[in-house]
């Protein structure tokens, strides 16, 4: 049986069985409160807001793992790459055993001024366009889960959509989302 990667150990020790009811049972959580409030609709309104935010930040993780492995994975495509080109093993076949560190250092001692040709610079391209992409793509499934916090929070401003508050303050409420929603589309 191979041995598990880094991404393996870190999506089971990060993600895996991380629900916040496998943390903290809603029993226990109420606990936490004055008996009188126990049984109030907030306290399990707030349980599932934190459940919420929780299964939020575990998916962030999850996405932060998988980017990080595309990242690795063209930097040991590149290293072997260089590995191909200059004749040398700079680079452990075992992925274990990779030293980035190590391997960088001699890609560096070896490494002096030279002409590239036309179908280098093009793989070269091709590799910074694919990890700009892949970090694009995270950038957008950030900004869309924080689009979706955002509306959620906006779709409990009751006040302010019921109009319960004074002019000054709605105005300025909108005035400053407005903004903010200017600013999320900028991203």
């Amino acid at each position: 049986m191979a041995a598990p990667t880094e991404t393996t150990i870190l999506t089971s020790f990060l993600t895996s069985g991380n629900a916040l009811s496998d943390i903290v049972p809603f029993s226990k959580f109420a606990a936490y409160f004055p008996k009188d409030k126990r049984d109030l609709p907030a306290v399990r309104t707030l349980y599932a807001d934190l459940q919420g935010q929780h299964a939020r930040a575990v998916a962030e993780v999850g996405r932060n793992i998988r980017v990080e492995q595309k990242i690795s994975n063209k930097r040991l495509r590149n290293l072997r790459a260089a590995e191909a080109e200059a004749g040398t093993a700079l680079v452990d076949s075992d992925p274990a055993s990779l030293q980035l560190g190590r391997a960088g250092q001699e890609l560096a001692d070896r490494s002096r001024p030279r002409h590239m040709g036309i179908s280098e610079v093009n793989e070269q391209l091709q590799t910074a366009v694919e990890t700009l992409s892949d970090e694009l793509n995270a950038l957008e499934d950030a900004a869309a889960d924080d689009m979706a916090v955002l509306a959620d929070i906006v779709d409990r401003l009751s006040d302010l959509r019921y109009g319960r508050i004074s002019a000054q303050a709605r105005d300025g409420a909108i005035t400053g989302l407005q903004d903010l929603y200017k600013t999320a589309e900028g991203l």
